[in-house]
């Protein structure tokens, strides 16, 4: 692929924190990052699990929440690890649906029970589930309420905060993972702070990441390449988006569409 109009690719010294981001989100081309821990793909014969996820794929939350804490009071879900799995399977299902009001029951549930209220990976979905019904101001008081904080807990706040256009507070919570903590970004790290940096048109921080990217061996991450073509392309930097691309040993159909749309929206196409 060539196009027409290159640019180099160094570091810029742009004031652009100052732009109104909201503008232009329409021109961000979509992409897709990639499936965390966030997803469980835990497989039961448990016949209570197979009744909630009936319930929940058909929308009857408020009968899968009754569900769930009949089976309990009966002492029908006695394992822990079930418990855990059925509480992520409503709260995936919250998200999916928008439904925060039963999301905030199954939330109080969780935080009523010594043995999950400081569960990790509960914390993580909650936090989830409330980015998905549209409210990261919750996510963020589990976040900041969570005793422990890993990796997939910064990642789903991330996550959140792109999904919900407040792109400046999610390159702030991405500083400080990188400043105050000893964890290291990774492959659905990348691409939420990629979209961010386009989001507030900042490529030194988006070539920043670049360089995270490849000091983490690459872009054999179809998700984190893409994720930079679209920042490049969204920032007007036709080639470093198609250098980024020729680099990419592993594309998809989502790594062409981008690169096209970049060349087309600044400058033209030249061969592809």
């Amino acid at each position: 692929v060539s196009c027409q109009h290159y640019h180099k690719l160094t570091f810029h010294n742009r004031n652009t924190w100052t732009r109104n981001h909201n503008n232009s989100n329409n021109l961000f081309p979509p992409f897709t990052v990639p499936k965390s821990s966030l997803t469980s793909h835990t497989k039961t014969h448990s016949p209570i699990l197979q009744r909630l996820h009936n319930l929940c794929d058909s929308g009857n939350l408020n009968d899968a929440l009754n569900l769930l804490h009949s089976h309990a009071q009966n002492g029908t879900v006695s394992s822990s690890d079930i418990s855990k799995e059925a509480i992520g399977i409503l709260l995936r299902a919250c998200g999916h649906h928008k439904n925060i009001h039963v999301g905030r029951k199954v939330h109080a549930l969780v935080s009523a029970s010594h043995k999950l209220r400081n569960d990790v990976v509960l914390s993580t979905r909650i936090i989830a589930m409330y980015s998905a019904c549209g409210s990261p101001s919750d996510s963020r008081g589990v976040f900041d309420a969570a005793k422990e904080k890993d990796l997939f807990l910064y990642n789903a706040l991330l996550s959140g905060y792109s999904r919900n256009a407040l792109f400046r507070d999610a390159i702030s919570l991405f500083l400080e993972l990188l400043s105050a903590t000893d964890l290291a970004p990774d492959n659905f790290t990348l691409p939420c702070v990629a979209k961010a940096c386009a989001g507030v048109a900042d490529v030194e921080l988006g070539e920043a990441v670049h360089a995270l990217a490849l000091k983490a061996g690459g872009f054999s991450d179809a998700f984190v390449g893409n994720a930079l073509i679209a920042m490049y392309g969204k920032c007007g930097f036709v080639e470093s988006a198609v250098k980024v691309f020729e680099t990419m040993r592993n594309r998809n159909l989502v790594s062409w569409n981008s690169v096209m749309y970049a060349c087309l929206e600044h400058g033209g196409i030249g061969d592809s």
